[in-house]
């Protein structure tokens, strides 16, 4: 009896594929019903025989590579490496088959691996000390690296759902907008001049904005982002990840390479002390980056020339001195219990004395205010002196002091330098976010960012004129960032005539800002082409097309 021939792999994938049959039986078949055949099934028997064709040309593809991969690295290896290659795999072994008898690994201890080290010597020793000098650190090595891995596979891995970018784009929307305009957090720009007609808060989105689309350039006249406040309150949910898709972190301690940047745009300060700002290095490191002037460190043993960077400061401390109307009687509590310096201002036209107190020395015996009520709160009583006016209400003005300060005179300059080129936004008091905005088991990425604000950017730029803004630089950055991201933005979050109609809006800005010729060419470039309006008419020729 004949033994039947086994089902070779590529005969396997020539009758799996559908409608397909073996070739000569396929041949018969064509050659005596070509007349009588419709012609949809010839088209369906030549698609599943190139379909087929097209696995097996790829499975070929692939083994083909891996064979001149193999010989190309057998190329590389001299006779005496091969053969130590073998000896290592050769010892190796023996240790997996002894390993193999348990069934669960515990750890990677040091003692673990001291265990390994221990076996693999007596064993080489026992062999040739010869060997045992030279190939010790191989065999352990890869004895260490083959425990670890069997470990590793005793671990379970959890993978984590991603939402759609688009679902995630509209949470940023709205976190970041009941962020920056909730009244717990106090925008001020160290020099106002460098405003223009902006608003600090205008100006912070803007600054935020630019960070995530564009490499800077230099000179820009842009000031270095701080973001402080209590902790918890959305300083890294709603900033730090996103700055930290393309962000160099700042380090600390002292050595070689910490000013490596790569190819990132921004360096980020992350939750640092303000003290760390005013040691000399650090201090004139910060100066120069801030202003996008030459700036030179350390880098691997020799000084070298930092790129132009954006900054962004992240911290516990104020930078800058913040007024606060209104204070909820909890940041009042919080105040009084750290010794804060309070100033008090009482408005009103009438009688009554309306100046300002300064409370730099600690506040006198607190009295409660008019009433006496019990539940009400114990309060200077500077704070009444308004209360009598006729005309007025009495503003109640918390100031919160800037905690960057000098412990000798030398580091006044300095601080004064430091605060004329930030723009900081101090969250003072956990704002409300709504609860669906806020991811859970995810965090936001560079693209949320770019989708989240690319509206509020845009409205920015569609109230303001170009003499509105002290200088070009800062709406070209978000110019360019708009036209890049535009199309990524109608497909993700507008539906029908999105692309298009964001397109007008943002040739409508163009002509607003009025810029050059050669800056409304690059700007058009990045827009891309015209997207064609997709009609009745239109849909049904594209889809036969493609067909």
């Amino acid at each position: 009896m004949v033994p039947a021939r086994p089902l070779s792999f590529a005969r396997f994938l020539a009758c799996a594929a559908p409608g397909a049959m073996p070739r000569r039986k396929r041949l018969r078949k064509l050659s005596s019903s070509s007349e009588e055949a419709a012609p949809e099934t010839s088209v369906e028997e030549a698609a599943a025989a190139a379909a087929a064709a097209l696995v097996l040309s790829a499975a070929d593809e692939e083994e083909r590579q891996e064979e001149n991969l193999r010989r190309l690295i057998a190329s590389l290896l001299t006779q005496k490496e091969r053969l130590t290659d073998g000896l290592v795999s050769l010892l190796t072994s023996e240790g997996r088959r002894e390993e193999s008898l348990f069934g669960f690994y515990d750890g990677v201890s040091e003692d673990d691996k001291q265990v390994l080290v221990d076996a693999a010597k007596e064993k080489l020793g026992a062999l040739s000390p010869v060997i045992c000098n030279k190939l010790l650190p191989l065999v352990v090595k890869q004895l260490v690296d083959e425990h670890e891995r069997r470990v590793s596979a005793s671990f379970a891995r959890v993978r984590v759902p991603k939402s759609p970018t688009a679902s995630m784009a509209r949470m940023y929307r709205a976190a970041f907008t009941q962020w920056t305009e909730s009244p717990h957090v106090s925008y001020v720009a160290g020099n106002r001049i460098q405003l223009g007609s902006l608003s600090p808060k205008e100006c912070f989105v803007l600054h935020v904005f630019s960070f995530m689309g564009c490499f800077r350039a230099k000179p820009d006249d842009l000031f270095a982002v701080c973001l402080t406040g209590e902790t918890s309150v959305g300083k890294s949910l709603i900033f730090e990840n996103p700055f930290s898709a393309n962000a160099h972190q700042f380090l600390n301690q002292e050595g070689v390479g910490r000013w490596q940047t790569g190819q990132h745009s921004l360096v980020l300060y992350h939750d640092i002390n303000l003290s760390v700002l005013l040691r000399p290095s650090e201090c004139e490191t910060f100066k120069t980056l801030a202003r996008t002037e030459m700036s030179s460190a350390k880098i691997v043993g020799s000084a070298a020339y930092l790129k132009p960077l954006f900054v962004c400061v992240t911290s516990n401390q104020r930078v800058h001195t913040h007024s606060i109307e209104n204070p909820t009687r909890e940041l009042r509590d919080r105040v009084k219990s750290e010794e804060e310096d309070v100033w008090v201002t009482g408005g009103g036209s009438g009688g009554g004395g309306g100046g300002g107190v300064k409370g730099g020395k600690k506040p006198r015996s607190l009295s409660r205010s008019a009433g006496g009520g019990e539940g009400q709160m114990l309060l200077p009583a500077a704070w009444n002196s308004g209360s009598s006016s006729t005309a007025g209400v009495c503003r109640r003005i918390l100031v919160l002091k800037s905690q960057l300060r000098s412990s000798n005179s030398l580091d006044t300059p300095n601080i004064r330098a430091l605060k004329s080129r930030v723009i900081e936004a101090h969250c003072f008091q956990r704002p409300e976010l709504e609860a669906w905005c806020l991811p859970r088991g995810e965090k936001f990425t560079r693209a949320h960012l770019l989708l989240g604000v690319y509206e509020t950017a845009l409205s920015i730029l569609e109230g303001h004129e170009r003499r509105d803004f002290y200088s070009w630089v800062l709406p070209s950055y978000v110019l360019a960032t708009l036209c890049m991201v535009s199309r990524f933005h109608s497909r993700q979050l507008e539906s029908g005539d999105g692309e298009g109609q964001t397109r007008r809006r943002l040739l409508a800005v163009l002509e607003r800002l009025e810029p050059d010729e050669r800056e409304r060419e690059f700007f058009v470039d990045l827009l891309g082409p015209t997207p064609l309006p997709q009609t009745a008419t239109t849909m049904p020729t594209k889809v036969k097309e493609e067909k």
